[in-house]
């Protein structure tokens, strides 16, 4: 997973929870400020995270953004960052093995207004510049407990888990990224982390997998890592 965030640490204060559009120019998502142009789209490519695409999910007429959202969205920015354009539809159908009827379904607001709004694409979709101008460095420090877990869940972002896997020894793929959000899509929609039993079920995973994946143990690690703990 890559990111072109810098000056992030652990210890200290950071961001309130929060998430709402505050103007046509403003979202605020998680505690964060993103500015953004006509129709929601956001102005800097490497102003992205997965926070603002939550926030505006709703825009795009999604009520949750399910496993298959977030496999477009990365699949997105991903090309993107690659290519330094935006794939057609047609590409992006072919590259995702789905139908047009599917990826409708999943964006009913349409490919550019669901899909590419939520990825943090803009509406030319060409990208001349993208690695001569990488994203402004952001501070952020991160509050965490005697055990390392994050102290607030709102402040977690994919750098935090990216920072704290390196810390474990942990190098994260996609399989642990789905297990993160799994635990933190859990929590958002019950106000309880999942159990063991109940993220190896819905993931369909096995113990010895999971084990795999999150040597340290699943509250040790996986759960730290999504920003939670089990006594939230």
């Amino acid at each position: 997973m890559r990111s072109r965030s810098s000056g992030k640490k652990i210890s200290g204060s950071g961001p309130r929870k929060g998430r709402r559009i505050t103007s046509k120019l403003n979202v605020i998502a998680e505690g964060r400020i993103y500015e953004v142009v006509q129709a929601g789209r956001l102005k800097r490519f490497w102003d992205w995270t997965p926070a603002f695409a939550q926030a505006m999910a709703s825009e795009a007429g999604i009520e949750t953004l399910t496993e298959a959202h977030w496999q477009i969205i990365r699949y997105l920015r991903a090309f993107v960052e690659r290519n330094h354009r935006t794939p057609i539809v047609f590409r992006a159908l072919r590259d995702n093995g789905l139908s047009l009827r599917e990826l409708e379904r999943l964006f009913p607001s349409g490919y550019h207004r669901g899909a590419c709004m939520l990825a943090g694409l803009d509406d030319y979709g060409i990208y001349p510049d993208l690695d001569s101008e990488p994203a402004p460095a952001i501070n952020k420090t991160y509050r965490i407990d005697s055990g390392g877990f994050l102290v607030h869940p709102g402040e977690w972002d994919e750098d935090f888990a990216s920072m704290r896997a390196e810390e474990l020894g942990v190098q994260l793929t996609e399989k642990h990224w789905a297990v993160l959000r799994f635990i933190r899509n859990r929590r958002a929609s019950t106000g309880k982390v999942p159990t063991v039993f109940e993220t190896c079920k819905a993931l369909k995973l096995e113990g010895q997998e999971l084990e795999v994946l999150f040597p340290q143990g699943y509250q040790r690690c996986a759960v730290k890592l999504a920003g939670l703990s089990l006594a939230q």
